[in-house]
């Protein structure tokens, strides 16, 4: 087999598994979606009967409702955040993006080891 044919198999091979891929994702987004309108019909049942759990055979049921942030002013939460240390507030996770183009700069970021990961970039005709 020529170095050619090797890489047109492989790039045949990554084309099969990406399509493979989107269409289950397709699926899954199907399901999520059923999901999502089961779990609410659910919950308009329970809320109708006034019960906030219960079970069959297969499953046990019980709703909760949560309070869950939505930021509206990001300046005002870094404020706040910086002046009473609640990082915790924050996911511990860094933009790629901004972390490059500070790099570029020809800054550093102190605490961070820059790590070099190998892609493929992919287009399909």
């Amino acid at each position: 087999m020529t170095e050619e044919s090797k890489i047109n198999e492989l790039i045949n091979e990554l084309a099969d598994a990406r399509e493979s891929i989107n269409s289950l994702d397709e699926k899954r987004k199907g399901f999520v979606q059923k999901k999502m309108d089961l779990e609410s019909r659910l919950v308009a049942v329970m809320e109708d009967q006034g019960i906030d759990r219960t079970a069959n055979d297969r499953a046990t049921i019980s709703v909760k409702t949560e309070t869950m942030p939505s930021a509206e002013d990001w300046d005002q939460i870094y404020k706040h955040i910086l002046a009473t240390e609640q990082f915790e507030l924050l996911h511990r996770r860094l933009s790629a993006q901004a972390f490059r183009e500070i790099l570029a700069l020809g800054q550093a970021v102190p605490g961070v080891r820059s790590t070099d990961v190998v892609r493929i970039n992919y287009r399909s005709r």
